[in-house]
């Protein structure tokens, strides 16, 4: 049994309408813990319930949706692209970059306490790959402009069913599924409702400062929330 009181939390979810998005705010709508959740997005969710507001704005223009940030304990951001869907590279880092980075200086600029992101496994600035570099570029920006707690989440292959289909996820998925269970805990393909769940449970738990979870750390919560 956890004996540690929890919080009850208004927060505000970026990319509801993500996959990682809408299965976190599944998660929070399911939650005794989370009071209201405010959507914040170019379009509304997909689920209604009467803790949900969906708000639509430009998430480039972070002041645009600043009033959505008042009085929240927690901004979930679960924006992300790929350069394919994206169709270049500056349009990809404007997504993964620029919008989350300026959510999380707005986050702080508005008193919320605690920014939780989700970004990718092998960040890493060295990175021969665009992509992870600019996971690494972002993860390093809003630890130093953010808000004084930032929870990252480093996932490796998620396990979702997105649409559109990314193709290099589908490809390896089908060729890991069957295998899932001889493969260690931690480079298995990872469900993407197990990583909302780890994120709710760690925002009710108390810390302080830049948590960073990678692959190994993510399956350990789960062993411990069960």
């Amino acid at each position: 049994m956890d004996v540690n009181p929890k919080p009850y939390l208004n927060v505000v979810l970026l990319g509801a309408t993500g996959a990682s998005g809408e299965a976190l705010l599944l998660e929070l709508i399911r939650s005794q813990y989370i009071a209201s959740v405010r959507c914040v997005g170019r379009r509304l969710p997909r689920y209604e319930h009467p803790k949900v507001e969906g708000i639509t704005a430009r998430l480039d223009q972070a002041v645009d949706y600043a009033h959505a940030l008042w009085g929240a304990s927690v901004v979930f951001c679960c924006l992300g692209t790929t350069i394919r869907q994206a169709g270049s590279r500056t349009a990809f880092r404007a997504v993964d970059y620029s919008m989350v980075v300026d959510a999380a200086i707005m986050a702080r600029e508005t008193g919320v306490g605690h920014f939780s992101m989700v970004s990718a496994a092998g960040s890493r600035a060295s990175s021969p790959f665009f992509y992870s570099r600019v996971k690494a570029e972002v993860e390093s920006a809003v630890s130093k402009g953010g808000p004084d707690r930032i929870s990252i989440f480093r996932p490796g292959l998620l396990d979702t069913d997105r649409s559109p289909k990314r193709l290099m996820e589908s490809v390896a998925l089908s060729l890991l599924r069957p295998i899932t269970q001889i493969l260690p805990a931690s480079t298995r393909p990872l469900p993407v409702s197990d990583l909302a769940r780890v994120m709710l449970q760690e925002a009710l738990h108390p810390a302080t400062g830049v948590q960073v979870y990678d692959p190994r750390a993510i399956v350990d919560w789960l062993d411990r929330i069960g």
